[in-house]
């Protein structure tokens, strides 16, 4: 049976460190206005990301030692905290959390920008060293390690824009005005947005070669792990679809409208899309924080 404790906590870290890095990154190349409302959430993001780092931990150690969370004394969470690669990248985390919250409170300076954006990625790329990204060993250790770091920015780039984009949409409220900025936002987010995909898509190649190998793809359906995984990329399909859909179609579309003056629909639509998509993020970001826990079928 899967901790369901466990992979709560680890959803949690996911979706908040997602969205940390993620909205921080949109701010640098999306030219986003940088207002007081993001900046809150950003603040917001960073102290969230501590008692769910602190919950995870013990969690974490209380499955490694086979005890409940009660048995945990200070000598043995002191143990794990200062001598494994989990509880570095803990420790880690932490600073780079509190470095992100004072950051964000400045962020409407171009280096407080940069700053908040250095944090949240050392934040969010910590959780590597507590997952299967730490597990290899050797050349193949570091290759693991540094495509799993960038599977993990790359993806909350992409899930980072998809939360900007959607509040650009919902905030338009069909104001002419706002619905233009919400279309600019858009169309930026084109090239960017396929160089974030390419990556997403050539740093997980190299996860599953290294986590499940050759000779598994076709046991995949046969076990938890694979069962998961093989639902991970279907809604990975199902987001480039969405993705395509908004880049080559509602788009444009939303620009015709602009210049016929008739955007109700179009921006529904992109609406309807945008949500559509990051919804699909959220249900793989919960995917990966069970199967997380798994053993792969390269380890078994």
């Amino acid at each position: 049976m899967p901790d369901w404790a466990l992979v709560t906590l680890r959803l949690g870290l996911y979706i908040d460190l997602t969205l940390l890095f993620g909205i921080g990154a949109y701010n640098l190349y999306g030219r986003w206005p940088a207002r007081p409302s993001s900046r809150r959430i950003l603040v917001g993001l960073a102290f969230a990301g501590v008692p769910l780092t602190v919950a995870a931990f013990l969690q974490m150690t209380a499955n490694m030692l086979g005890t409940s969370l009660a048995e945990i004394d200070a000598a043995t969470a002191s143990m794990v905290l200062f001598e494994t690669n989990p509880g570095t990248a803990a420790l880690g985390r932490l600073a780079a959390l509190a470095v992100a919250a004072v950051a964000a409170m400045r962020f409407r300076s171009t280096a407080g920008r940069g700053i908040f954006a250095l944090s949240a990625a050392v934040a969010l790329s910590s959780l590597a060293w507590s997952g299967h990204g730490a597990m290899s060993e050797g050349r193949v250790g570091w290759l693991h390690l540094v495509a799993d770091i960038a599977h993990l920015l790359s993806a909350a780039a992409w899930v980072g824009a998809l939360a900007m984009l959607l509040l650009a949409v919902f905030r338009s409220n069909d104001s002419r005005t706002a619905v233009e900025e919400a279309h600019a936002a858009l169309d930026r987010f084109a090239l960017a947005g396929t160089v974030i995909v390419a990556l997403v898509l050539i740093s997980g190649l190299v996860n599953s070669w290294i986590l499940v190998g050759p000779d598994n793809v076709a046991a995949l359906p046969d076990s938890l792990y694979g069962q998961l995984l093989i639902a991970k990329l279907v809604l990975f399909v199902a987001m480039l679809a969405l993705a395509s859909a908004n880049r080559y179609f509602l788009t444009p579309r939303l620009g015709t409208a602009l210049a016929a003056g008739d955007i109700r629909s179009a921006v529904t639509a992109v609406r309807v899309s945008v949500g559509a998509e990051i919804s699909a993020a959220v249900i793989i970001l919960a995917l990966v924080a069970w199967f997380g826990t798994l053993i792969p079928p390269a380890a078994a």
